[in-house]
């Protein structure tokens, strides 16, 4: 997460450690109680990179949680519900027409209409760290065509021209069932944004490269919705 922070910012406080180390080693003849000062703003710079320490005090409950989230960037630690809409029906009506199995669909024609997405419903989980943020999906359902996917390489951004903060990834998704034509592995990629009036939900774009040299690779729409945990349900506001 720590792309979200800017050159800046990262430059200032990699050269604050580095003239630190200067100061504490006591070259510039400073006093000792000079020196613990400088100790101890190292410490907690390098505390506040731990998981539980920075996750404390960015908690999306409080209030200097939902300043840092508003201003910065969300914590999106947590299990999640997730919405696949894949255009494959659109695929494969095209191929049932060209085989003649189905009747003629033009998809640059307007005038007729598409078939609807096809919707899987998959859960998630998503580690955040100051270093990665790793996301992990699994099928709900036994008998899901989806075996698992996870992210190879994400980046947060937040200084986007729609000023959205959003998440771009690349992911490796492996399928329980496969066509004799069909790839063990695939690869993809998502753009999805945080939505800021609804917390916990991110949605947005896939594409993957699933059988792309016949031509039938698909791409759809992802939405990602937190589920409550305990503490949540108690701090919602009433609605009565």
């Amino acid at each position: 997460m720590y792309q979200v922070l800017g050159p800046k910012i990262l430059i200032g406080v990699a050269g604050w450690l580095a003239v630190s180390i200067v100061l504490i080693a006591g070259h510039f003849g400073m006093s000792v109680n000079a020196r613990v000062v400088v100790a101890v703003v190292d410490m907690i710079l390098l505390i506040g990179l731990a998981n539980p320490v920075w996750q404390f005090v960015w908690n999306r409950t409080g209030p200097v949680g939902r300043w840092l989230s508003k201003k910065v960037f969300p914590d999106l630690n947590g299990a999640y519900d997730v919405v696949l809409e894949s255009n494959w029906p659109v695929v494969k009506q095209m191929l049932d027409a060209s085989r003649k199995d189905a009747e003629r669909f033009d998809p640059f024609n307007l005038d007729q209409s598409a078939p609807d997405p096809q919707r899987v419903e998959l859960k998630a989980t998503i580690e955040q760290s100051w270093f990665d943020i790793c996301i992990r999906m699994h099928p709900k359902a036994p008998d899901a065509v989806i075996k698992s996917s996870r992210t190879l390489v994400t980046v947060p951004l937040n200084d986007t021209q729609t000023r959205d903060k959003e998440l771009v990834y690349l992911f490796e998704q492996e399928n329980e069932q496969r066509a004799p034509t069909d790839d063990e592995r695939f690869y993809g990629a998502a753009r999805i944004v945080i939505d800021p009036a609804v917390p916990g939900k991110l949605s947005g774009e896939y594409w993957n490269n699933r059988s792309w040299r016949r031509g039938v690779n698909v791409a759809g729409r992802i939405t990602l919705t937190r589920r409550l945990e305990p503490g949540d349900r108690a701090r919602q506001p009433s609605t009565q």
